[in-house]
């Protein structure tokens, strides 16, 4: 197995596990993931780089289940791609 394959590996493995401790925070602090999602936003608004209308609704979006879904898909694909390049690494 040469270098790049083990970066790789290992960037899938930090990326994957990056994603489900979000997840969790997200899912077991819903008030200080709410609390997050405010000093973003209002960062965001007071520098002017988004209008206040805009913030109101992407902090909709991130309260939301969509937001979750997509953060838990993204764990899930990773736990799929580290299965497979087990079973390739194995086999091989």
């Amino acid at each position: 197995m040469d270098q790049t394959t083990l970066i790789l590996i290992g960037a899938l493995c930090l990326l994957t596990t990056s994603s489900l401790l979000w997840l969790c925070f997200m899912l077991r602090k819903p008030d200080k993931w709410g609390v997050f999602v405010d000093w973003e936003y209002s960062f965001w608004v007071r520098r002017g780089v988004i209008s206040p209308a805009l913030a109101e609704k992407c902090k909709r979006l991130e309260r939301g289940s969509a937001l979750k879904w997509l953060v838990g898909a993204t764990v899930l694909l990773g736990a799929v791609c580290l299965l497979i390049t087990g079973w390739l690494v194995l086999r091989s």
